[in-house]
């Protein structure tokens, strides 16, 4: 397993990331594990960089946020919470614009939002307006999606 892996890794790069080569899914190295399941790489390296750690319901996490990156030194185990937990630290989070679902830009949800302070149009009218549910207009008012303090200009 070991020479299945590290045949498929670069060598390191300027930031010392090892990235994978071979076949990815969502963006993370993927290879048939020793049971026939699919295993991602980086999960796989620091499994045999450290042989005596369960990593049984743990995840495996980037400290260079290089999903590729099978480098050791760059990974470290911890909880789902720990891992969302990093992400959210490092402003990693698929909101605003970065969410691929979004139909709004950053732009628009401050024209929506202008609009509905100053106009007085409903909520309705400005979700046909700008072709997305009344929901997605009263969460976008109410702040609970499009923050301001997530925004990056």
């Amino acid at each position: 397993m070991s020479e299945r892996l590290w045949s498929r890794v670069a060598d390191p790069n300027d930031n010392g990331c090892m990235m994978w080569t071979g076949a990815t899914s969502h963006g993370y190295g993927s290879l048939r594990g020793p049971q026939g399941h699919t295993v991602a790489a980086h999960r796989m390296a620091f499994m045999l960089a450290n042989p005596e750690v369960d990593v049984t319901g743990m995840s495996i996490c980037h400290a260079c946020d290089e999903p590729r990156c099978c480098n050791p030194e760059h990974l470290w185990m911890g909880s789902h919470a720990d891992n969302m937990a990093d992400r959210q630290q490092k402003k990693r989070d698929a909101v605003g614009e970065r969410n691929a679902s979004s139909r709004l830009t950053i732009q628009t949800a401050r024209t929506i939002r202008n609009l509905y302070e100053t106009t007085g149009e409903s909520q309705r009218g400005l979700a046909r307006r700008f072709g997305v549910s009344q929901s997605t207009i009263g969460a976008l008012l109410r702040r609970s999606t499009w923050r301001e303090p997530t925004w990056s200009d």
